[in-house]
């Protein structure tokens, strides 16, 4: 009897840490890639917060910050704050001393609905809404490989201020383009390097520009980017 008393209570201690991990993790799988917003700032600014796997940034305001941080359950703990030297409005700067002072005093997080709620010493709460990331923004500094391509001849496509770029197999490529509500144009010039390479890779090349001409509609997240061509066929990049 004592063995099965102590199986079920060895059984419930471990279901309960399994679910305080769960916890645990769940508030930075939450916030990790998303963009806050600050409420109750001064007209005009915007103070935001991102989290990646090791460090807090964004912008105070006038200058950007960024910190490391640790999250243990609904605690939080911010390290020293660093962030760039601009100047700017006396109101802007005292809202972000206050905004910088408050991080570093930083003592549980949690989500209140949609909203992100970091409450610092004395009660003082940080509530910030989720900020809708722009096309830009999710693909930044990103390179994405194209499914279904040839082993050997790897398609790849970046995006930045107004240009996309990559390799179309054997040769390099870049075109303009225009993103506007997930519809996406790009510009039919498009200039390529001039390297020769086995037939299937230039016919695969020659076919995947001839595509990404026609392309109509834009899907992107933290997975990879869907483009939609004329006539509904996809290439689907991660």
């Amino acid at each position: 009897m004592k063995k099965i008393v102590l199986f079920v209570l060895s059984a419930i201690f471990l279901v309960a840490c399994s679910g305080m991990d769960k916890k645990e993790k769940s508030i930075q799988t939450e916030v990790i890639g998303k963009i806050y917003e600050l409420e109750g700032v001064i007209e005009g600014s915007t103070i935001d917060i991102a989290f990646d796997e090791n460090q807090v940034a964004g912008s105070a305001g006038v200058n950007r910050y960024f910190a490391p941080y640790l999250i243990e359950g609904n605690n939080l703990s911010i390290k020293v704050v660093g962030t760039t030297r601009m100047m700017g409005p006396e109101e802007l700067m005292a809202q972000e001393s206050k905004y910088v002072k408050n991080l570093e005093k930083a003592e549980k997080i949690e989500m209140a609905g949609e909203q992100l709620v970091i409450t610092s010493e004395g009660g003082k709460k940080l509530v910030f809404n989720e900020r809708v990331r722009t096309f830009e923004e999710i693909v930044a500094d990103k390179t994405f490989k194209l499914e279904g391509a040839l082993t050997e001849h790897d398609i790849t496509i970046t995006f930045g201020e107004g240009r996309l770029a990559g390799n179309a197999g054997v040769n390099n490529y870049s075109a303009a383009y225009e993103v506007e509500e997930g519809m996406i144009s790009v510009s039919p010039q498009i200039i390529t390097t001039m390297m020769a390479g086995p037939e299937e890779a230039m016919d695969q090349e020659s076919q995947y520009l001839k595509d990404l001409a026609t392309a109509e509609k834009v899907e992107a997240g933290d997975e990879g980017v869907i483009i939609t061509l004329k006539g509904g066929r996809q290439l689907i990049f991660k």
